[in-house]
């Protein structure tokens, strides 16, 4: 991740430094501008995130402001390695034995909404530079974990369906309850709701028919990340505790890089 932020940074630097070339706007997007009045213009953009791919659809709103929508999708799933020490089932009347699981995989499925206003002070509203802010909203299970046993072991003891929650699997992260499913699993739910304050570098309506534009920001949200099994667990402790945070604030850092299309000409 630190790698990304590195090269996300250095890509939004280098785009700063091509924004503030003298002349690159040209006096001809001022008068441009100041003709540009609320919903007179769309501009669409596609690009990459921190939060993964993006899209969004802008409107000014005023000679210096602009209304911005963006969502932001990341998902990934990866199967889990055969571990080489077994897990111990123990079934409720005391019989134990040592089971392999016959798979698992990690998902992670992000969806996040962004409804921004973009604001410049500079050249009449025709700068290139925004102060962005607005609100975050992003889907609370995001994060999940599942192993699957196979189901003739147990059918051999004559647990199926509802019966082989009298089934808990003991691994190093502590004793869990099998579903009906014949799996173990947990899901992370994270805050739903947000603020962001960042930099816009390019133009989220540009003055020519392409441009690009660039973003870095803090997103804010309120509330606690927290884990929970999917089926009744004892000495829970989370598989993955790499996602959880203990504070109800949680602040981190936003870099973008969008390709933007304007949709109409300007009269």
């Amino acid at each position: 991740m630190r790698r990304i932020s590195l090269t996300f940074t250095f890509a939004l630097m280098s785009l700063m430094s091509f924004l503030a070339v003298p002349g690159y706007a040209g006096d001809d997007a001022d008068m441009a501008y100041a003709r540009r009045h609320a919903f007179s213009n769309v501009g669409l953009s596609a690009g990459v995130s921190i939060y993964g791919a993006g899209v969004s659809v802008s409107t000014p709103l005023a000679r210096s402001v602009n209304l911005r929508l963006d969502y932001h999708l990341l998902c990934m799933s990866s199967p889990l390695k055969q571990s080489s020490s077994p897990n111990v089932a123990v079934i409720s009347d005391s019989r134990s034995f040592e089971i392999y699981p016959e798979g698992g995989k990690e998902t992670l499925n992000s969806h996040v909404l962004r409804l921004l206003v973009d604001w410049t002070p500079f050249r009449h509203g025709a700068g290139s530079v925004f102060l962005t802010g607005g609100l975050l909203f992003q889907n609370k299970i995001a994060y999940r974990y599942s192993e699957m046993y196979d189901k003739a072991v147990f059918a051999d003891f004559g647990l199926t369906g509802k019966d082989l929650s009298q089934v808990e699997i003991i691994r190093p992260g502590g004793r869990y309850g099998l579903n009906e499913d014949c799996a173990v699993g947990c899901y992370a739910s994270r805050p739903e709701v947000g603020v962001y304050v960042g930099l816009t570098f390019g133009r989220p309506v540009p003055k020519r028919r392409v441009g690009v534009r660039g973003e870095i920001g803090m997103p804010v949200y309120f509330g606690y990340w927290s884990v929970h099994g999917d089926a009744p667990v004892l000495n829970f402790r989370p598989f993955s505790t790499g996602l959880m945070s203990n504070s109800p604030v949680t602040a981190s850092l936003y870099l973008a890089v969008h390709v933007t299309v304007r949709l109409l000409k300007d009269k």
